[in-house]
């Protein structure tokens, strides 16, 4: 039984789910427990509901939040049964049909959830199969896939129709005077070092900075004058300036197909099909040719970026990624924020054993090594991680609101790329047991 303080949620709910007595093979892994994606996608949104009972959402949870659990789960025994029954006839019609974009996961277990509370048990329904094609119908309406766009994208016109409006886009202009770097850094300084404890607004300066237009001028000097990310880093004070940004400097223009090494190297197909996955959150579904269209023009754009907001955040991404040293036993100076996410960084035990083991002199596991190289240069996971996050919000129109909108979702990059190296070496240590 949970002691005092509780314990681990995903603990507590598989045997939470074992008490209830849910016979739902398709929602379970070989364990008899709820998949990850069951849980996220099925039983937390639709059956646990965290707004209206967010003790039950705590990472650690406690006997009674166990038992009220257990009683959920158990009140919702039938529907789960049944959701897991739709959900193998969703599967199936999905191969019939030939579809292969999408998580089948994330997509159709709400979907099957859906039908076990409309329709109830599938081998009562009349047509199973007749809802199944209609639900797989909403969830994939005629639009866009990956291999359309890669068909459209290989019609040779079309690739030299785009290739020559990229090269237009990145032709240097004659009144280019050249982004003001000290005053770019000084801003970004201050928005960076600011306490969202003390109440202080600084709203006009990020305001200032995204209306300026400066950082977009940064993005598009970067096409024809080598060595400004150096130079914005070195007006920064950061203790790194050799990050870089693309294989080429200046920046290259982007192919249409098969991507560069550097974060900003990303192919025009690359590009297209990151779109097409977040245009599928929204309402609004383009055809093939529209899509590229749209990725086109966004990739002639500063930093492949069409909304100010974003081109700032990148900026200031980079300035961040540039002050992040998690194996350095030193805190670095710098803005409040770098140095929160460095002291974060440096308490992951992942991170403290790998730096207690290079100090020692002592070899490093060939599975750890990778990690390893990317925390020596953390800035490149952290920049390969916030370009796409970024250009997802550029997609779907919503770039940070405000200051602590971007910083925080500066904050969330750093984050996420410390779960996928947890994940590495979690990975490593599995594979060495």
């Amino acid at each position: 039984m949970p002691e005092a303080g509780g314990r681990p949620r995903t603990a507590v709910l598989a045997e939470c789910w074992a008490a209830a007595g849910i016979d739902a093979p398709a929602l379970c892994n070989k364990a008899g427990a709820p998949v990850a994606r069951a849980v996220k996608c099925l039983v937390d949104p639709l059956i646990v509901r965290p707004r209206l009972r967010p003790h039950l959402s705590a990472p650690l949870l406690d006997d009674a939040a166990a038992a009220e659990l257990t009683d959920l789960l158990g009140g919702a025994r039938d529907r789960l049964r049944d959701a897991s029954a739709w959900f193998t006839l969703l599967r199936a019609a999905r191969r019939r049909r030939r579809i292969t974009d999408g998580n089948a996961q994330e997509l159709y277990f709400p979907r099957a959830f859906e039908l076990a509370v409309t329709v109830g048990d599938p081998g009562t329904c009349a047509d199973a199969d007749a809802e199944c094609d209609r639900v797989l119908a909403e969830v994939h309406p005629d639009e866009a896939t990956a291999e359309d766009i890669a068909a459209h994208l290989a019609r040779r016109e079309v690739a030299a129709a785009y290739a020559d409006r990229i090269a237009d886009g990145w032709a240097p202009r004659a009144d280019d005077a050249g982004p003001d770097l000290a005053w770019i850094a000084g801003v970004l300084w201050q928005v960076l070092d600011e306490d969202p404890a003390t109440g202080e607004d600084d709203a006009a300066t990020w305001d200032d900075l995204v209306d300026s237009g400066e950082c977009g001028t940064l993005g598009m000097g970067m096409r024809s004058r080598a060595g400004l990310v150096g130079k914005l880093l070195g007006e920064f004070e950061s203790p790194d300036t050799s990050v870089t940004v693309s294989a080429s400097d200046p920046l290259a223009p982007p192919a249409i197909d098969g991507d560069g090494l550097g974060v900003l190297d990303r192919s025009v197909a690359s590009r297209c099909r990151a779109a097409l996955r977040r245009a599928r959150e929204t309402t609004w579904v383009a055809d093939a040719a529209d899509l590229a269209d749209a990725e086109v023009e966004r990739a002639r754009t500063p930093f492949g970026l069409a909304d100010p907001a974003n081109q700032a955040a990148f900026a200031a991404g980079v300035t961040v990624g540039a002050g992040l040293f998690p194996l350095n036993p030193n805190l670095p100076e710098g803005p409040l924020l770098i140095r929160d996410l460095q002291a974060r960084l440096r308490k992951e035990a992942y991170i403290m054993h790998l730096r207690r083991q290079l100090a020692r002199g002592n070899a490093i596991d060939a599975r750890q090594e990778r990690v390893v190289g990317q925390l020596a240069e953390f800035w490149a996971p952290y920049l390969r991680r916030l370009w796409p996050r970024l250009h997802g919000l550029d997609v779907m129109g919503q770039p940070p609101a405000d200051a602590d909108d971007m910083r925080e979702l500066l904050s969330g990059v750093a984050r996420s790329v410390v779960y996928d190296q947890r994940q590495q070496i979690r990975t490593a240590l599995e594979a060495a047991a």
